[in-house]
Order: structure tokens, then C-alpha cells, then sequence
């Protein structure tokens, strides 16, 4: 198992001076997600993509995923346009702007690219857009070379929870097609979340962690909500999850330092209290 700490968090900086913050507080790697201030991928060019990589590269950086589902990136409508908008138009939209973020991951050799389904619209049939997005994902599959893309169940859209993603994982039958599982998300959405999150685990590939207080859509520091961790890592353990546990505090951008610190020493604390033998 692998830390990495998402650069949501880390918004006020450059980009360059994010990447340093994550890797000077030792995690194994750092989770890009883009951003205006950070990278937009409409606006950014190809060289700075490779000075990008080149930086990486000269600090030992590793990218352990990046995430394509901030809420503005499109327009003022918050994860507008959709790939299940009504509008065709629209979803086009949304797919051009993946199949670019397909291939700035890919020039990164990030193995992975997270998004998401979008929420439904009112009076729109939902398995009429469950198709639309079916769609969509093939498209984008048919162009994402060696990337895996993951689909992160996200509170009151399409996909909501984990159960939801693994059907479409399921219908959509692609070797590069899994999920991003929200440990954070999987509370609020799923009654019994240590049950969702044991069965996801086979479909997953990445994982966002945060804390969550009363099933409230708040990303808490690790330790200062009701999640229970102990559990939650016994079940990673149990299906020796290997990859990366990525932390996800884009709310806590004012305190950052303190959320890097708490999360990196509570995450390694957890590993170590698990049986020796059952993580990779």
C-alpha cells in the first residue's frame, strides 16, 4: 500500500510548489488533479506538459493517478456539461475535454484517469442516460490507450455509490475501465459502508481517503470524524490492496500543512497497527 495526497488541497500554490509540498512531507506519490490554477487541460500547451514531466522526473516524483472532476472546469454550472447531459452537443463536450485529459495523463505516464458519471437532470430518464454514459465511456475507452480509466461513485450523481459503479465496471466490460473508490463517499451513500467498501475492492484501483462526520459530503483531516479506520484497513489488508490510498482534502487548503502531516502520520500509523503478513 501507497500514500499519496491529492493536489486539490494545494490549490494556492503553483503547481510546481504543490508537487514539492506532497513529496517533502514523504509520501510515495502525489494525485494531479486539474485545475485552472494548476492544469487546465484546454489551456494547457504541450510543452508545459513536458516541462511538467521533466520536473517530476529531476525530483522523483511519482504520479499516482489524475483526476478529472472538478466542478468548474467547463463553466459556472457546477460538472456541467455531463457525459449524461440530454444534449448531444454537450456530452461531446464532455468527451473532448476527457480525450484530452486522456492524453496529457498518458504524456505524464500516469496509469491512471479518474471522472466521473455526472448528475442526473430533472425529468430525464435514468436509464436513458445510463446509456448515454455507457456511450460515452466506449468512446473514450477506444482512445485511451494504455490508461485505466476510473470511475468515482460520487454523492447524488448518476453513479452515486459503489454498488452503481461495479454494475457498470460489470455492463462495460473493459479491461481499462475500474473504479475509484471514495471511502469518504461510500459512507454517505451506502447504509452499510465497510460491507460496500469490501465488495468494491475487487473493481478498485485507486482509492480516495478522507474522514466524514454523521454521513455529512465534508472532507474531515483523517481522525477527526466517525469513519473507522481500523476496520477500513483490515479490509485493504484483506484483499492486499497494493496500490495507492490517495488523501483528499481539497476543503482544507487553509491549513495545509497541518492536513498533510496529520494524514501521512494517521495513515501510517494504521498500517502499522494491522497483523503483520497482511499488507503487500
Amino acid at each position: 500500500m501507497k500514500v499519496s495526497y491529492n493536489t486539490n488541497g494545494l490549490r494556492h500554490l503553483t503547481i510546481k510548489e504543490a508537487l514539492k509540498t506532497v513529496r517533502n512531507h514523504n509520501y510515495d506519490g502525489v494525485e494531479l488533479s486539474f485545475h485552472e490554477n494548476h492544469l487546465h487541460p484546454l489551456m494547457t500547451t504541450r510543452k508545459e506538459v513536458e516541462e511538467l514531466k521533466n520536473f517530476c522526473s529531476d525530483h522523483n516524483i511519482i504520479i499516482s493517478c489524475i483526476s478529472a472532476g472538478a466542478d468548474n472546469l467547463l463553466g459556472e454550472m457546477p460538472f456541467e456539461p455531463s457525459l449524461i447531459n440530454p444534449n448531444k452537443a454537450c456530452r461531446s463536450i464532455r468527451k473532448d475535454f476527457l480525450k484530452r485529459s486522456i492524453e496529457i495523463a498518458n504524456n505524464l505516464n500516469s496509469p491512471y484517469l479518474v471522472f466521473a458519471s455526472g448528475k442526473l437532470k430533472d425529468n430525464i430518464d435514468r436509464g436513458m442516460a445510463y446509456n448515454w454514459l455507457i456511450e460515452s465511456i466506449e468512446e473514450l475507452l477506444s482512445e485511451c490507450g494504455g490508461l485505466t480509466m476510473l470511475i468515482e461513485p460520487e454523492p447524488e450523481f448518476l453513479i452515486s455509490t459503489s454498488t452503481g459503479a461495479i454494475q457498470l465496471i460489470k455492463d462495460i466490460n473493459h479491461e481499462h475501465f475500474k473504479m475509484n473508490l471514495d471511502i469518504g463517499h461510500v459512507n454517505c451513500c451506502e447504509d452499510d459502508y465497510l460491507n460496500a467498501i469490501d465488495k468494491a475492492l475487487p473493481f478498485t484501483k485507486h482509492i480516495h481517503i478522507e474522514d466524514i462526520k454523521d454521513r455529512i459530503h465534508y472532507h474531515e483531516i483523517l481522525g477527526q470524524g466517525h469513519l473507522d479506520f481500523p476496520q477500513i484497513f483490515s479490509i485493504l489488508s484483506k484483499h492486499n490492496y497494493d496500490g495507492f490510498v490517495s488523501v483528499e482534502l481539497y476543503n482544507h487548503t487553509g491549513v495545509h500543512q497541518k492536513a498533510l502531516k496529520e494524514s501521512y502520520d494517521f495513515i501510517n500509523k494504521h498500517i502499522e497497527l494491522v497483523p503483520k503478513g497482511q499488507l503487500i
